[in-house]
């Protein structure tokens, strides 16, 4: 057997990513997650004002449910009401109802949300399967935010919208950076 194509037994050889996440895994070991699942007792020195919350009425899968729903919503404001942490609003000062929602938008939200939910699941696979095609996705994936990030800018500017933007477009440029030096490497 030639050299070239001897195969070598080298031995395991850590990356970054793997030994990053060792890292973090062993300081949330160390830091006393065990203790995770004991009560802790917070004691409230002088007055503590009850904290504003909304809470909508449940919408109910059939119209004869709707008493349902606005009961369950009642029986939570009033025991939120009672125990003194909370001050839950007027449901007339919402700015928006959750049953203003109509079918066609409703059914756009679900599209988005099965894409985005499908792209993510064959990019985590890909990606724990340590596949090059996952990487390209990757990219593609986080550059598609970028034109949103663009008309989200233009329609209400802001420096924080800015700063998010700077962030998406280095992370791309990072990503291709890192694709483009392992592939001369490998």
């Amino acid at each position: 057997m030639s050299e070239q194509h001897r195969p070598t037994n080298a031995p395991f050889r850590m990356g970054r990513r793997q030994l990053l996440s060792g890292l973090a895994s062993s300081g949330l070991i160390l830091s006393g997650v065990h203790h995770a699942f004991g009560q802790v007792r917070v004691p409230v020195v002088g007055e503590a004002a009850p904290l504003p919350i909304a809470i909508p009425n449940f919408v109910a899968g059939t119209p004869s449910d709707g008493e349902v729903g606005l009961g369950v919503a009642q029986v939570i404001t009033n025991n939120l009401k009672r125990s003194g942490l909370f001050a839950p609003i007027d449901q007339a000062a919402f700015i928006e109802k959750i049953a203003n929602i109509d079918e066609h938008k409703l059914r756009e939200l679900r599209a988005g949300t099965f894409f985005y939910a499908t792209l993510f699941l064959v990019e985590g696979t890909g990606l724990a399967l340590r596949q090059r095609w996952a990487e390209y996705v990757t990219i593609v994936s986080t550059s598609s935010l970028i034109p949103l990030e663009v008309y989200e800018l233009v329609k209400h500017y802001s420096a924080l919208k800015i700063a998010f933007l700077l962030i998406n477009i280095a992370v791309v440029v990072y990503l291709i950076f890192e694709l483009r030096r392992s592939r001369r490497r490998g």
